[in-house]
């Protein structure tokens, strides 16, 4: 199960840029296309007061997600939803 933070805890400039980043766009950005980014998730973040940080800060879209780490603890691949027994093996044969 995911962390749950209360929106003041979660709302940092570490977690905003943390997911402005996730665009892989974000640093060849003007500042101003940056600082709109930080403005609209920082909005967003906002309208909820308690906010499912493990989903947020990985861009999860819900239960069930699967993710694959490697030895470091790097998320590899991560899905949402049910997949056949075949294709988590394809997945995970691309990793081994």
């Amino acid at each position: 199960m995911g962390l749950l933070s209360k929106k003041d805890a979660f709302i940092t400039t570490e977690n905003i840029m943390a997911i402005c980043k996730l665009n892989s766009n974000y640093n060849i950005w003007l500042t101003f296309e940056k600082e709109t980014m930080q403005r609209a998730v920082e909005n967003y973040l906002e309208q909820s007061s308690i906010i499912p940080s493990t989903f947020t800060l990985n861009q999860f879209k819900g239960t069930p997600t699967f993710i694959l780490f490697d030895e470091e603890y790097c998320i590899l691949e991560h899905w949402f939803g049910h997949k056949k027994n075949n294709k988590i093996k394809e997945i995970l044969n691309r990793w081994v």
